[in-house]
């Protein structure tokens, strides 16, 4: 509250409130609006208004007034409240609203004439994802957000006395059957309880239900208590309460009539099923938005009516956990909503009711309100669900929740408690292999099932379809998931040891790293330039690498320093980098030269640290001498010294405000400089050992430190206190960062961890693993999305940050498992680790069970008492530890070693223990007395210890080659044991005891027969020997790590084998004998949470980046994948060559026949330009070199041979006008086409044979499931009316093998005719349609029987018969449903015949989906404009937002514009103006109804004042995304006035218009004035604050025009000499547009201001993306200045070669480049 009521006295404008699902935000914001109203003062204050969001249609717009009048007040008290008070705006339910808009922005509050209001908005952590603040914070009117405005805090969960306060006040109020200590009883011993009830509303929930879950006499520690128990039971009790309150209610005579039947029928029963159908409900009809409004009126006939308004439903609905405020119904709380839903998708009571069987009652219950909730019996022999179809309505099928946190935890939970459940889940995953109907089911099954634990072991998994489905952290070891649909899968984390993934489809799939980058040396340093773009790190050589970060390239390599480069760092404007080294200098470097500038010399000893200042004038660097420094960075002189630390300074930092400075240092603190006084005025203590690094928050208010005593805090600058200790890493912490946006801090520690912290709540949110040696050095990319991470394993590695998991499962240990061993019993697991911690599993399955902490380091040694009720441990910490089992408390420390302990053994009779050390000693210590009796014998350190079976000796092995045997009474050294050659780490007896093992290995363990000896080594490997032959029979191998610990594990059935692993990871495996053969199978896998690859294949598989490939390979994987062909024209024999040589598995997806234009022959979304294959026609028919006479039969064979294994991969298929049968056979050989355009093709063509339709329905026919898009161009071509068919053709048309395409989404006609005949299957395609354009088409009925009942329908320039049409418009009209359902999209062109302006009236009415209508009117009837026009102001047709009316001014014009604008009832996104008598009125009204919704404009068919209304769309339209106009002129845009207001469409991604600078010229060689260059400079930098433009073209829009002004310089002599482009230099300001990162096509003028090299060259540096340049090169025939201008070869082969495509216009193309003349000045006043 406190942080709220500092906002509010503030400036700042909004407050983000986060917190989890039930964390209390609602309550909060509740509480704070009575506050509020307390202290509110009438005149002067501020009102408070409480604003629920998902209760607001579309609060984006209004959002005031809106809640205002549902208040009741009246729209004048509104408008009077808008014009003279203030508002605190408290929106709650962001989230459940479903808002993805800022709606601080979208309302426009603050702005002039608007409301004035600061905002307080609430919303759960888990829905907003990352980069959320985009959605929140104020914008200037730049769209440039304004962090100072903008303030952020969570809500964290109940501390402990909190919830001990909360507890005495429930029982205190509530008076309920326990008491407070039974409470704080349960808290104790029940586990998990207290991490439940450290939610609020969990809490609630718990105080309620707990005495009615445990039974009277039960053992607290035997309850389990989860989430969806808890919520289990409350629902359960509520609708019993209710149940009651309504008994006892006075209820009407048919009330108490529904009543009595529901109890009988078990009113309990009843009520989950409402309150399962009505959560179905929501999320099914309104998407999950919580409130549902009903009106007895409006929506008795709406699916709301079923659960409102019937007698027995507002029985249900009183009953159940809902509430009403007036008509608006929803659930107490929005869990309570997912849980209904949760409960839907799997209800233990069905499986019940399946099974037949009686459920056990529990007490209290009757069977009408037993909810299943303890279930007594187990069902044995059950069904496998796989081979029955699973529920096709189960919401786990019609909608992803692969993202909903909430839901997926009641899922997960109930997975664990029912194996039904699981059962039904995998069932999913198997039906996904055969129908894809099932894959949404499949991501959610398998989604649930990773989450909730479920390990996949040599699993067959084989084609599933599971798109978008979150694994990250899942285990999938040994899995076939070849042919597997994984695309926009979530796999960080994720262990994919050995699993085959070969030939699977993997595109958009999510690893959360990049690949690393390896050096030669150590990495102790990195930093990234501040516009991202390189990437320095420094060495332990003395060396300093630069890489460009867009291809990971390394560029440069500086070598100035002799020792190790400490610390890189760029300037603030990148143009230089600095470089601190153990040879005691710091380094200055020139970025672009690599040449180092001054050299910085004055410190004593290693300099650890450099920082630039703000303004980059200065340096400051911090040293092992004590000291920092301040330096000048022109003169390199020393402008300040710092004295004030005790010990090194480990590290410097500039706050980000320019006024301070801030050391860390060994003295274990951090001390704050006045950089102008030199002055320290404040020091940070705090922690307990040396601090290593600092950083300040991008706002400068905060500073993370990092320290040796593995803590990071976070410090208050302002008055030096400690906000937060995170404490989560187990080693040093050596580096650590805040991101760009302040909301996290990253940290490395000396054990090669990282992790993210949020730096409100203090919580560890990732932790990523992946270093195998220290984290040195940690950097964020500038916007956040990416960290790089250095490390002594001389790797740089690269995280992805911005893939959003909402959790983070590290199963196994942080760090290497160092000893593993297995208690007596055969229940539990012990692991020991670098991590200094020591953890206990379930034997069974993997489960996690306790962790024992104390050790302050490495844990080296463990052992179980015989009973296996204690454990001893010892690590690097000297220390030994005697444990409790029961409790997981420390007992006894025993202290004596000088030096670490290697080993530790209990004796068989369970008093002794020994340790042994690396102060050469083994030490036998009574438990009891902590009394210890020393064995002296080893020269060096004693590496292991073990006892005989009987007690009485003990075996040691060291450093000195050999294995000694102490007697155990007497202490003496019994035998010495010769014969290795290296250092003996390890020794076991056999169980009998009468063998001892010896060896030089990690780790070794007889099995519990003693017949098999498993030993564990350095190479990652594990081998089994049998003992009696000394053969080894078995071998494990793919481990990421050393391994470290191996044990066995006694049982019946088979032996078990558990391995621990140098990267933090255990694994179980089942050793099966036949034979003299083993059978090695794992059984469960600890992961450590990294990404494993080791051993899987990735050959062949599709849609992996290049980027991704690389990283998986790094990571062990084996095998290529597949790489897209990049062809563009290419001949059959050089296709045929190339399948040849690489063959099968490329990523040949559309297929191209003849020269199809661009405009029709539009690539699908999911192809990247230039993958594709085209084919000219020529190449088929004709003869070459290559094809010699090759007749078309011949050539079909040879293709058909090369390319028939590629069909399957072929999505695209486009055919034009071929005599040839190839391209048709083909086209019958795809299977999986989903595009298919023929054109060109007629029945009247006598070239065209039987064959040539034969082909054509087989392909139609077998592509039936999958086609998508049909394009028929000139198909049975009306014009060819006097031709007809040969005789015996059947008249054919493809229509007729589409009615059954039931995923045809748009069907494009050009030039064709439809019979009679063929109408109903016409009819039939236009059902399933989104998309439907018919241009010059003949819709023509000439039989009785099809759907218009005799007659026909023409779109074309011939006249049908009037009365035909009047007979099918009847008809039409009679239809009771929407004939075109679907149809969004509707294009008529080319209609001239009056009477059927109402025919089509007709059919635009039956699409009630219509949202974009493009139609052409004609050309020449003057009446179809007032028909046209007439109609749509009837407003009989549906909303729609998108209208291209195409005409010309003779009949549409501005009147009738005018009329039409008027007419539509809803705001346009896209308008284009094809009349050409378009006056300002019409623009006006244009201007008012459209300008706010407007995303698409052209106004290149105008003729009016297109340069003034140019300017006010840019600056008025700020959804637009695409805009052409004819010009604007350069002095309109910069003087006062509308032009010079800021353009606020900056979501603009392509603009086409041509800038006129209006410059007088006087001849070829005038040059701009500076005054010019600078307007020129203003222009670019309007241009550069469109961040989105992905398409930018000056040229096209002139052309388009038909004025064809190619002028390339103002030539007096030319007719023409008006327009002056804008020169495209990078001396006219060209570099304003650096910011254009998304750019991809620049189109510009030519001539005089064509381009120069090194323009192309800025431009393939800064705009990443670009792939089309175009410029006018045509110019004057003078070849002295022609040459000037032209491309030379040279420098076009060097565009192709950075991947770019070029135009150019010119009249030769002959001249020497090399021979013209270089004294001519451009516009620019530049040369060549």
């Amino acid at each position: 509250m406190e942080k709220v009521k500092e906002f509010l006295e503030s400036e700042q404008k909004v407050f983000l409130l986060l917190g989890d699902s039930g964390a209390g935000k609602s309550t909060f914001n509740r509480e704070l609006e009575f506050e509020l109203w307390k202290s509110y003062s009438t005149k002067t204050g501020r009102i408070p208004l409480l604003i629920n969001l998902p209760a607001i249609d579309k609060p984006e717009h209004d959002m005031i007034a809106k809640q205002l009048q549902r208040n009741k007040f009246t729209d004048s008290q509104i408008r009077e409240m808008k014009r003279g008070r203030k508002f605190v705006l408290i929106c709650d339910g962001y989230d459940e609203s479903q808002q993805t808009h800022n709606l601080y922005m979208r309302n426009r509050f603050n702005q002039q004439g608007e409301w004035d209001a600061q905002m307080i908005i609430s919303c759960r952590i888990e829905y907003i994802g990352s980069g959320y603040r985009d959605r929140f914070q104020p914008a200037d009117y730049n769209q440039i957000p304004e962090s100072s405005l903008f303030q952020e805090a969570v809500i964290v969960p109940f501390s402990i006395d909190q919830i001990y306060a909360y507890i005495h006040q429930y029982v205190s109020l509530c008076q309920p059957l326990w008491q407070a200590e039974d409470y704080k009883h349960a808290l104790e011993l029940i586990p998990s309880l207290k991490d439940l009830v450290r939610n609020p509303f969990l809490m609630t929930l718990s105080l309620d239900v707990l005495p009615r879950m445990v039974d009277p006499g039960q053992h607290l520690s035997t309850v389990r208590v989860t989430r969806i128990g808890l919520y289990d039971h409350f629902v359960e009790q509520w609708i019993e309460r209710g149940m009651k309150r309504l008994g006892e209610k006075d209820l009407t005579p048919q009330a108490r009539a529904a009543f009595e039947r529901l109890s009988d029928e078990g009113f309990t029963l009843n009520a989950v099923e409402y309150l399962k159908t009505l959560a179905v409900a929501i999320y099914r009809e309104q998407g999950g938005q919580p409130i549902v409004e009903y009106s007895s009126l409006i929506d008795k006939k709406s699916w709301k009516a079923e659960f409102f308004s019937q007698e027995d439903n507002q029985l249900l609905r009183e009953a159940c956990p809902l509430t009403r405020n007036g008509n608006q119904h929803r659930f107490i709380h929005r869990s309570l909503l997912e849980y209904g839903l949760a409960r839907a998708v799997f209800d233990p009571q069905d499986r019940t009711n399946r099974a037949g069987s009686e459920v056990a009652l529990s007490r209290r219950r009757s069977m009408d309100s037993t909810m299943s909730f303890e279930f007594q019996n187990t069902f044995k022999n059950e069904s496998d669900t796989s081979e029955q179809e699973p529920d096709i309505e189960s919401p786990l099928v019609w909608r992803s929740f692969v993202n909903e946190h909430s839901l997926l935890q009641f899922l997960e939970e109930r997975v664990q408690q029912e194996p039904l459940f699981k059962q039904r889940l995998f069932a999913y995953l198997e039906h996904s292999k055969k129908d894809k109907k099932w894959r949404t089911a499949a991501a959610n099954a398998i989604t649930i099932l990773v989450r909730a634990g479920e390990q996949f072991i040599e699993t067959d998994l084989k084609g599933i379809q599971i798109p978008g489905a979150d694994l990250s952290y899942g285990v999938f070891d040994s899995v076939q998931l070849q042919d597997a649909d994984l695309r926009k899968v979530n796999l960080q984390g994720t262990w994919l040891r050995q699993t085959d993934l070969s030939k699977a489809q993997m595109s958009g799939a999510q690893f959360g790293e990049i690949p690393f980058l390896i050096e030669e040396t150590y990495a102790r340093s990195c930093a990234y330039s501040p516009d991202g773009c390189l990437f320095a790190v420094g060495l332990e050589n003395g060396d300093i690498s630069v890489y460009s970060t867009s291809s990971w390239k390394k560029t440069q390599t500086w070598s100035k320093h002799s020792n190790t480069v400490e610390s890189v760092v760029f300037s603030p404007d990148g143009s230089q980098l600095a470089s601190a080294s153990q040879d005691s200098t710091v380094c200055l470097w020139d970025v672009k030269t690599g040449n180092d500038d001054p050299l910085l010399v004055g410190h004593s000893s290693w300099v650890r640290c450099v920082a630039y200042s703000v303004h980059g004038d200065q340096v400051a660097s911090a040293s092992n001498d004590t000291t920092a420094r301040v330096w000048d960075v022109v003169t390199g002189n020393c402008l300040s010294v710092l004295n004030g630390h005790s010990l090194w300074v480990f590290s410097v930092a500039y706050s980000p405000k320019g006024d301070q400075i801030a050391t860390s240092s060994g003295d274990m603190t951090v001390r704050l400089w006045d950089i102008d006084a030199g002055s320290c005025h404040r020091i940070l203590s705090g922690h307990s050992s040396c601090v290593r690094d600092i950083t300040y928050s991008p706002q400068g208010d905060r500073i993370a430190s990092a320290s040796d005593d593995t803590t990071v805090r976070l410090w208050d600058v302002e008055t030096g206190t400690c906000r937060h200790v995170l404490f989560s890493h187990e080693n040093v912490v050596n580096g650590v960062a805040f991101s760009p946006s302040g909301n996290r801090i990253a940290s490395g520690c000396r054990g090669g961890i990282m992790k993210l912290w949020d730096t409100e709540t203090g919580a560890c949110s990732v932790t990523l693993t992946g270093h195998v040696s220290g984290v040195t050095c940690i950097a964020f990319t500038p916007d956040g999305d990416q960290i790089a991470t250095t490390s002594l394993d001389a790797t740089v590695r690269l995280w992805d940050v911005s893939i959003d998991t909402s959790r983070f499962v590290s199963t196994g240990h942080g760090s290497a498992v160092c000893c593993v061993v297995c208690s007596p019993h055969g229940d539990l697991i012990a692991t020991g680790s670098e991590d200094n911690l020591i953890r206990l599993w379930d034997i069974d399955t993997g489960a996690h069970h306790r962790t024992l902490k104390g050790h302050s380091d490495s844990v080296f040694g463990i052992a179980f008492s015989t009973e296996g009720d204690r454990i001893v441990s010892g690590g690097y910490d000297m220390a030994v530890r005697v444990w409790d089992m029961e409790t997981g408390t420390c007992i006894r420390t025993l202290l004596g070693h000088d030096s670490c302990v290697n080993s530790v053994a209990y004796s068989p009779h369970g008093c002794q223990v020994a340790s042994a050390s690396d102060d050469t000693t083994v030490r036998l210590w009574d438990v009891t007395a902590a009394e210890y009796h020393v064995f002296v014998g080893h020269s060096g350190p004693v590496f292991s210890v073990v006892y005989s079976s009987d007690g009485n000796h003990i075996a040691t092995s060291g450093v000195n080659y050999t294995v000694q045997i102490w007697k155990v009474l007497t202490r003496e050294c019994c035998c010495v044991l010769n014969g290795h050659t290296n250092p003996v780490s390890v020794v076991v007896y056999s169980p009998q005891g009468d063998q001892l093992a010896s060896a030089g290995i990690k780790s070794a363990a007889y099995s519990p027969q003693g017949h098999i000896l498993a030993t564990g080594s350095w190479d990652r490997t594990v081998r089994l020997w049998d003992v009696s032959t000394k053969a080894c029979r078995a071998e494990i191998r793919n481990f990421e790590d050393t391994i470290h610990g191996v044990s066995w594990v006694a049982s019946s059935e088979a032996n078990y084998l558990v391995i621990g692993c140098g990267d933090g990871s255990l694994l179980k495996w089942r050793i099966g004998e036949d034979g003299d053969l083993y059978h090695v199978d794992p059984q469960w896998i600890a992961t450590n949470g990294k990404l494993t690859m080791l051993g899987a294949c990735i050959q062949d598989v599709r849609g992996l980046s290049q980027a991704n490939s690389q990283l998986l390979q790094q990571r062990g994987a084996i095998g290529e994948p597949e790489r897209p062909l990049r062809v563009d024209l290419v001949s059959i024999s050089a296709i045929c060559r190339s399948f040849r040589a690489s063959f099968a598995p490329y990523l040949w997806q559309d297929i191209r026949f003849g020269a199809i234009p661009t405009s029709t022959s539009k690539e699908p979304r999911y192809l990247p330009s230039k993958k594709f294959i085209s084919i000219k026609n020529s190449l088929l028919s004709t003869t070459n070199q290559d094809t010699n006479h090759v007749s078309a039969a011949s050539l079909m064979a040879k293709v058909s041979q090369d390319l028939q294994n590629a069909t399957q991969w072929i999505r695209s298929i486009a055919i034009h006008s071929h005599d040839s049968l190839l391209p048709l056979a083909f086209g019958a050989s795809c299977n999986r086409l989903e595009t298919i355009h023929l054109r060109a093709l007629s029945i009247h063509s006598q070239r065209h044979t039987d064959a040539h339709w034969t082909f054509c329905k087989k392909m139609l026919r077998q592509n039936r499931p999958h086609l998508k898009s049909l394009l028929l161009f000139g198909w049975e071509n009306m014009y060819h009316d006097n031709f007809k068919p040969a005789r015996g053709r059947p008249v054919w048309n493809p229509i007729l093998k589409c009615s059954q395409a039931w995923n045809l989404r748009s069907l494009v006609m050009v030039d064709c005719r439809i019979r009679g005949r063929h109408m109903n299957a016409f009819w039939t395609v236009c059902q399933r349609l989104e998309r439907l354009v018919l241009d010059n088409v003949v819709l023509h009925s000439t039989r009785p029987g099809v759907l218009t009942n005799n007659h026909a329908i023409g779109l074309s320039r011939n006249n049908i018969p009037e009365e035909d049409v009047s007979q099918t418009k009847s008809l039409l009209s009679c239809q009771t449903s929407a004939l075109f359902p679907r149809i969004k999209e509707l294009e008529f062109k080319r209609l001239s015949v009056m009477p059927l302006l109402s025919l089509l009236d007709d059919i635009i009415r039956h699409c009630p989906a219509l949202q974009s209508l493009n139609w052409d009117l004609g050309w020449n009837k003057t009446c179809i404009a007032e028909s046209f026009i007439h109609l749509m102001e009837a407003g009989t047709w549906p909303d729609l937002d998108s209208i291209v009316v195409r005409g010309n001014s003779q009949w549409l014009d501005s009147t009738t514009y005018t009329r039409l604008l008027r007419a539509v009832r809803r705001s346009m996104r896209q308008l284009t103006f094809y009349a050409d008598a378009i006056g300002e009125d019409t623009f006006e009204v244009f201007r008012a109804l459209h300008f706010s919704t407007l995303e698409k404009l052209d106004l290149m068919g105008c003729s009016g004042s297109t340069n003034a209304w140019a300017l006010q769309v840019l600056t008025s339209c700020p959804r637009l995304r695409w805009f052409r106009a004819k010009g604007i002129n350069a002095q309109d845009l910069l003087s006062p006035g509308e032009g010079s207001r800021p353009w606020i469409c900056h979501g603009l991604e392509e603009l086409y218009i041509f800038i006129d600078m209006g410059f007088k010229d006087n001849g070829p060689n005038r040059q701009m004035t500076d005054e010019e260059l600078e307007q020129c400079r203003a222009v670019f930098r309007r241009l550069g604050s469109l961040k989105e433009l992905r398409v930018l073209d000056t040229l096209t829009s002139q052309s388009y025009a038909h004025q064809q002004v190619f002028i390339p310089y103002n030539d007096p002599n030319h007719l023409r000499h008006v327009l002056v482009p804008l020169p495209i230099r990078l001396k006219a300001g060209l570099d304003e547009l650096a910011g254009l990162a998304q750019l991809e096509t620049f189109q510009f003028w030519g001539g005089r201001h064509a381009i120069y090299r090194k323009e192309l060259e800025w431009m393939v540096e800064h705009w990443k993306r670009l792939k089309v340049v175009v410029g006018g090169w045509k110019i004057p025939v003078d070849a002295k200045l022609q040459g000037k201008f032209l491309l030379s070869n040279e420098l076009v082969s060097w565009m192709k070669g950075r991947g770019l495509t070029t135009v150019g216009r010119y009249y030769e193309d002959d001249l020497d480049w090399e021979t013209v003349s270089h004294d001519f000045e451009d516009c620019c006043g530049e040369s060549s």
